[in-house]
């Protein structure tokens, strides 16, 4: 582990040692952790419930961590801001150790069931519907950022393609000069032509280069070693027909065609790549000082296997050139039909749905959504694949609209046939060229054109403004964001008497420099904040590294940084589900659909601090961050900013940190979406928990249960193993497990799951009578009106009960509210 992730976990020691103190908890109580998982307001609400009976029976203050994840974050962050006081919220610079203690006093052991913490529950659940509290107003707002934002995006992208598309439309006007008619027919297919087959065919003297180094970088070994220091024959006979070449080019014959010096001025540029690539490569491998034989052997396959490299990375380009170029010809034969005629365009559509009416006429609807169902991920990308080339087509259409004259447009079959405007067509290019480098030095435009703003202000208003005593009064609707609502990072953490409180948040990393495991299976890694900074983890413990989170004036926040965030912001990253980056869920499809509708989330955070008025240009474009969202290409921690999105796209549960500290007991509340309860993301937890950490995670089954809990006991009967969660009868709302560490040690796993039980009130029996899908319903539904909030809520607070009201009926078994390890 690296020496900055000891040193940050050392602090976190730290502040629990503070805090048990100032709770009066025993030096040597074993650590105490909780984690709540994913699962948006569904998970925030049951959270509340669970931290609500927690708080209760006095377990609250004994919980050291709390590690939460998307929706956990929500509650995570509503408990932890109860314990700032209000002198440090809003704009606050510093913390006062003395008011926080005496802010703190006021929550008692029961922070919760206190005056405040009452209060904040009651404005809490005025925000069921978070995003849209006050109805169609904030709908109609949220409606005008997301249309504003979409369009924004969209000319962005459309600039760009419409810069790339004009700008070769004008070279191939300009080089269709130097060609005569006859070698127009002889090059150019008789269909409408896109001026980006000529970039392509020049993409092509890049792996033609690289091919050609290949076979210059063998050399014979049977001379003895003082001749192989002989000049290579191939460089000196590349070198005199490069230089043939370039004279035929630069003093060509009259009689010489635009063909002949076409070809010429590709073979040079293939020689030229080919040197270029040879002397590169071999300038970066060192040579061999001994054993000069086997030594130059092994040399050169190195030097042959990079050249390999730069010709496949050459052959990408020419491909995707290729697609562009495909796409391109289909839209300049579509622009062809646009300027055509208008009612036939109708007249195909008609035909067209005459026909779709009829084929659906005689499909099973039922069966074919059941197989949509089957196969959804395979039909979302599919979608946005083809939701990408219908924009490129769109923007290609259009560009070619404005290049060619309409009058040869519409009678158009080949490029030669063409009229443009030339003064049309240079002030397109100059004003799409100039609007495309304005946005490129604009890098606030990425996360200004996402909603992640707009869904951080939305959490902020509801779940760090319920703890706002400004709003306590009346005249504070709930509609009105507060000044003072938000919390400063710095403030969050320091002097903190809360439970130390691990943010989790994904780092998607799809083409970095790390582990291929995290490249091509987990296509992210997971991020901690904590107060000393952030944990920045990796497929294997040892890779650990620690970064501080806010350049302040507080002492521990004094390193060099990335970008400030408040609380707010990384508590909606924790939750960006949405977005183009979605860790091992991370596909092209997925990507393209996510991004070209605007659906995203995530957030690209700046992590060095860049000064002076030069500083813009050392950024990459805009257009090179989008065009990485659109593909699904994240380069994790290499870039100078990261794409972060919701943690739960690396590990949903929030036991992930809490299993890296060891801790000796947990409590866990797995309120994803799991109505089938196969338990997947604690399956994922205990693969990764073994992959990472060596450590072991195993659940008891019905049989241990009645050993450690006693066979017919009430609290036996809240409990139960994972094959018996999924029998009908079951009536068990929590699992147990053993943890064993690499280092001998063991821990406990009290993992609590949202469950319905006979002995439930009759409110929450009715509940589910009327939505059968309770206590699993859609993630997706993220608008909880009173009954939904309340039985949500009601439910975690019982589910809690169960487990930590009472004592054990029999004095020598294990109870939960012992809060000690098995």
């Amino acid at each position: 582990m690296a020496k900055a992730g000891e040193d940050l976990l050392a602090a976190e020691r730290d502040q629990v040692a503070r805090r048990r103190r100032h709770q009066g908890t025993p030096a040597d109580a074993p650590v105490l952790g909780l984690a709540i998982s994913g699962g948006g307001i569904r998970s925030a609400t049951l959270g509340l419930g669970i931290l609500q009976s927690l708080s209760t029976h006095g377990v609250l203050g004994r919980v050291d961590y709390l590690s939460t994840v998307s929706g956990g974050s929500y509650i995570g962050s509503f408990l932890g801001s109860l314990f700032v006081p209000p002198t440090a919220r809003g704009d606050a610079d510093a913390v006062d150790a003395a008011v926080v203690r005496e802010h703190v006093k006021t929550l008692g052991h029961d922070p919760l069931g206190s005056p405040m913490g009452l209060l904040a529950v009651r404005q809490l659940r005025q925000f069921g519907r978070y995003i849209a509290p006050r109805g169609a107003g904030d709908l109609i707002y949220g409606l005008g950022i997301v249309i504003r934002n979409w369009i924004a995006l969209q000319l962005v992208i459309g600039v760009s393609l419409l810069a790339i598309w004009l700008s070769a439309i004008k070279a191939a006007v300009a080089m269709r000069a130097e060609f005569s008619p006859t070698e127009l027919a002889l090059l150019l297919p008789p269909l409408p032509f896109s001026p980006l087959w000529g970039l392509t065919a020049i993409a092509l003297v890049w792996p033609a280069g690289a091919a050609l180094a290949y076979f210059m970088s063998r050399r014979d070994y049977f001379p003895p070693p003082p001749l192989q220091y002989v000049k290579r024959v191939w460089w000196w006979v590349l070198m005199l027909v490069l230089a043939l070449c370039v004279w035929r080019l630069v003093d060509p014959p009259p009689e010489m065609g635009g063909t002949v010096r076409l070809l010429l001025a590709g073979a040079a540029a293939a020689i030229a790549v080919a040197l270029l690539v040879d002397a590169k490569v071999r300038q970066a491998q060192p040579p061999a000082r001994s054993d000069w034989q086997s030594s130059a052997v092994a040399r050169e396959d190195r030097i042959r296997a990079n050249i390999s490299r730069i010709q496949a990375s050459g052959i990408t380009l020419v491909s995707a050139l290729a697609m562009a170029a495909a796409a391109d010809t289909a839209a300049l034969f579509l622009a062809t039909w646009v300027t055509k005629a208008a009612l036939l365009s109708g007249g195909v559509l008609a035909v067209a749905a005459m026909l779709a009416r009829r084929f659906l006429s005689k499909v099973d609807v039922k069966k074919g959504l059941a197989i949509a169902k089957k196969r959804l991920g395979l039909v979302v990308n599919l979608a946005g694949i083809l939701l990408g080339v219908l924009v490129i087509l769109f923007w290609a259409a259009f560009a070619h609209l404005i290049a060619w004259d309409d009058d040869s447009l519409r009678t158009a079959v080949r490029l030669e046939e063409l009229v443009t405007s030339p003064a049309i067509l240079d002030r397109a290019v100059l004003i799409t060229v100039g609007a495309a480098l304005a946005v490129a030095f604009s890098p606030s435009f990425l996360n200004l054109s996402s909603l992640s703003i707009f869904y951080a202000g939305r959490l902020r208003r509801a779940y760090l403004g319920s703890s706002n005593i400004d709003r306590s009064d009346d005249r504070y609707a709930v509609g009105k964001d507060q000044k003072s609502d938000d919390i400063r990072l710095h403030c969050y953490y320091h002097e903190s008497l809360a439970p130390v409180h691990l943010i989790n948040v994904t780092l998607n990393e799809t083409s970095g420099q790390g582990s291929n495991v995290v490249q091509r299976d987990r296509r992210g890694r997971n991020i901690a904040l904590s107060p000393a900074g952030m944990l920045v983890s990796g497929d294997d413990p040892r890779n650990l590294s620690a970064r501080p989170l806010d350049r302040a004036e507080v002492a521990r926040f004094d390193c060099p940084v990335g970008e400030p965030l408040p609380l707010s912001a990384w508590v909606g990253i924790s939750g960006a589900a949405v977005s183009t980056g979605l860790g091992s869920r991370s596909t092209v499809g997925l990507a393209l659909l996510a991004g070209l509708s605007n659906a995203r989330l995530g957030y690209w955070w700046r992590v060095e601090r860049q000064g002076g008025f030069f500083a813009v240009f050392r950024n990459r474009p805009v257009q090179a961050y989008l065009l990485d969202e659109l593909n699904a290409r994240f380069v994790g921690d290499a870039g100078v900013r990261w794409n972060l999105s919701d943690g739960g796209h690396f590990e949903n549960s929030g036991l992930y940190e809490l299993i890296r500290r060891r801790l000796p007991l947990i409590i866990a509340a797995d309120n994803g979406e799991d109505a089938e309860y196969q338990f997947a993301d604690v399956a994922n937890l205990v693969r990764k928990a073994r992959i990472d950490f060596a450590t072991g995670i195993r659940f008891l089954d019905a049989a241990e249960l009645d050993g450690v809990l006693g066979a017919g006991t009430r609290i036996r009967q809240a409990f139960d193993g994972t094959a018996g969660f999924r029998a009908d009868a079951c009536c068990a709302t929590a699992l147990l497990a053993r943890i064993t560490y690499p280092d001998g040690g063991a821990g406990t796993l009290i993992l609590l799951k949202p469950r319905v039980v006979a002995d439930a009130p009759l409110d929450l029996i009715r509940y589910q009578a009327e939505n059968a899908m309770f206590p699993h319903q859609s993630t997706g539904d993220q608008f909880f009106d009173e009954s939904q909030w309340e039985s949500y809520r009601r439910l975690g607070q019982l589910i809690a009960d169960r487990l930590f009201a009472g004592t054990p009926e029999v004095p020598d078994l294990w109870h939960p509210a012992m809060l000690r390890p098995l």
